[in-house]
């Protein structure tokens, strides 16, 4: 078995692969390394990482995996504000109400435009922080201060975490709630705590993307 080059949005979803998502495939003899997107390169060589600006820089970091270290890719971007540009942006937005037929699309003609074999693309509905929802008693231990039954009465307004939108995403309601807010520092700390299997049972995208991640 070989590696899974898994390209991400930035640090929040590097880290979260290290040491959430890797101890478990691991477990299974499959290994998967994060790499995260470049954004800018300057004329002196330093290199940017982290946000997508254009679809061109996925297409480009993607291309440029190579198959002999990377026996299957994956991806790990955010939906919500994901660019324009990107394939099937336009058709998806048909079902912006309808959040697991919209990213059905993007991810279905982003395959087609890699065309790739051995890729398997996934997208975060709608944002990483969506997962630190399928355990809002862990956000209000951690959250030491926030409002409990703001926290439980989004939780309650949805049937996933998944489907929280991107009107309001899980970043800003956290983010309004708890000031000081981190993705790295906080986000990670409460999904470490939730545990990949509580993650799974709650969101069905997530675990349907941890379901081909297993059993290649």
């Amino acid at each position: 078995m070989g590696t899974i080059g898994a390209l991400v949005e930035g640090q929040t979803e590097e880290q979260f692969i290290k040491i959430v998502l890797a101890p478990f495939l691991q477990r299974r003899n499959i290994f998967v390394e994060p790499i995260v997107i470049k954004t800018k390169v300057t004329k002196q060589g330093k290199h940017f990482k982290g946000g997508i600006n254009s679809y061109a820089q996925v297409e480009r970091d993607l291309r440029k995996l190579p198959p002999k270290k990377y026996s299957y890719v994956t991806t790990m971007f955010d939906v919500y504000q994901l660019p324009e540009d990107f394939p099937g942006y336009k058709e998806a937005q048909r079902y912006r109400q309808s959040p697991h037929k919209y990213v059905e699309v993007l991810e279905r003609e982003f395959a087609k435009d890699i065309d790739r074999e051995r890729f398997i693309p996934y997208l975060s509905l709608h944002e990483f922080e969506a997962l630190l929802f399928a355990a809002p008693e862990q956000i209000i231990d951690r959250l030491s201060g926030i409002d409990a039954a703001k926290i439980e009465k989004i939780v309650e307004q949805f049937p996933t975490p998944e489907d929280i939108n991107h009107d309001a995403p899980p970043s800003k309601r956290l983010a309004a709630l708890y000031r000081s807010y981190g993705k790295v520092r906080h986000g990670i700390m409460i999904v470490k705590e939730i545990g990949i299997e509580r993650l799974r049972a709650t969101c069905p995208h997530f675990n349907q993307w941890v379901n081909q991640l297993e059993t290649i």
